[in-house]
């Protein structure tokens, strides 16, 4: 096994942990309670999402450094590489089923970390992502952080 297929294990295995820890703490019952986001009056919920972010955060930078390595020896093999992680991180909610509100900020936020695996990227995945991040939030109500992202992927397939 080769350090980016590791890499990528990783990875996998973070957003398996994630889906396994957030079976254990139990969902919040009332309306109010969901909206909280990041600032979750539940200890253990938040430490779940702050293990996973950090755990996803580590993984990408891992990756993102040993990209342009293997790009100068392998560049099939670099692309390789950025496709499954993108695909691992934007499409996570079939590890983790029935994903309430907070656990999709967490995923947005670890979407938002692939910022540096991007342009390594074929144009066709970043017109994908670029697709499915506009369809699912449009420009005028995106966040921040999701409104980067889309800067970037729109400069990248420009």
């Amino acid at each position: 096994m080769t350090r980016g297929d590791r890499l990528l294990a990783d990875l996998e295995n973070t957003y398996q942990k994630y889906a396994d820890r957030r079976a254990v703490v139990p969902p919040k019952k009332k309306l109010g309670e969901s909206l909280s986001g990041l600032f979750s009056k539940d200890p253990k919920a938040q430490a779940v999402h702050l293990m996973f972010i950090e755990d996803v955060e580590c993984g990408i930078r891992d990756l993102a450094l040993l990209l342009p390595e293997v790009n100068s020896i392998e560049p099939g093999l670099c692309q390789d590489y950025a496709h499954r992680a993108l695909d691992l991180i934007f499409a996570p909610k079939v590890m983790i089923e029935k994903a309430q509100s907070d656990y999709d900020r967490f995923l947005a936020i670890a979407e938002f970390l692939t910022l540096p695996l991007l342009p390594f990227a074929s144009r066709e995945k970043l017109e994908g992502i670029y697709a499915e991040q506009t369809a699912r939030t449009p420009k005028r109500r995106m966040l921040p952080n999701q409104l980067k992202m889309v800067q970037e992927l729109e400069a990248l397939i420009s």
